[in-house]
C-alpha cells in the first residue's frame, strides 16, 4: 500500500513539472537538472547526475555546458565527475543533443573520452528522452529524465 502511495506521488509531481509553465523563448539562457543510467557492460552501470547551461546562439539552437557527478555499480570504479560540451537543435516539443568531454573518474583510467547524442520530447519543464553514446573503450545507451529550471 505504502509504495502505490509513492508511486501515485512520483507521478503527481512529475505532472505539476510537466504543466508547469515555461519561459517565454526569447530567454536567452537555460539552465536545467537531468539524471541518467547508462549500461556500460553486463557488469556495469553508471547513474550520472547533472546540470545543463545551455546558451540561445540561434533560434532553436543552444550551446553549452553539462558538468555532474557519477557513480557505478562496479567495485573496481565507484565514482566520477563527467563535464561534456553540449549543443540542442529544438522543434517543437522535439529536442536533439549531441555531447562532448571527458569523464574524470576516482579510480582506474582516470579520464576517459565520452561523445554521443540524445534524443527526446519537452513536456512543459519536463525532458524525457534517451541517449547513445561512446565512453571509452565502448558504447553506453541511456534513459534520461530533465528539467528546466
Amino acid at each position: 500500500m505504502r509504495q502505490a502511495r509513492r508511486w501515485w506521488l512520483l507521478l503527481g509531481v512529475l505532472g505539476a513539472l510537466a504543466l508547469a509553465p515555461r519561459a517565454a523563448e526569447a530567454q536567452e539562457f537555460d539552465l536545467g537538472a537531468g539524471a541518467d543510467y547508462w549500461t556500460v557492460s553486463p557488469g556495469m552501470g553508471l547513474f550520472t547526475f547533472g546540470l545543463d547551461a545551455l546558451w540561445r546562439v540561434a533560434p532553436n539552437f543552444q550551446l553549452g555546458l553539462k558538468p555532474g557527478f557519477l557513480l557505478t555499480t562496479s567495485s573496481e570504479i565507484p565514482a566520477g565527475i563527467p563535464l561534456d560540451f553540449k549543443a540542442r537543435l529544438t522543434a517543437g516539443t522535439v529536442y536533439v543533443d549531441g555531447f562532448v568531454g571527458p569523464w574524470f573518474f576516482f579510480k582506474g583510467d582516470v579520464v576517459r573520452l565520452h561523445a554521443g547524442m540524445g534524443a527526446g520530447l519537452r513536456f512543459g519543464r519536463l525532458l524525457l528522452g534517451a541517449e547513445v553514446s561512446y565512453l571509452s573503450p565502448g558504447a553506453t545507451f541511456g534513459g534520461r529524465i530533465g528539467f528546466q529550471l
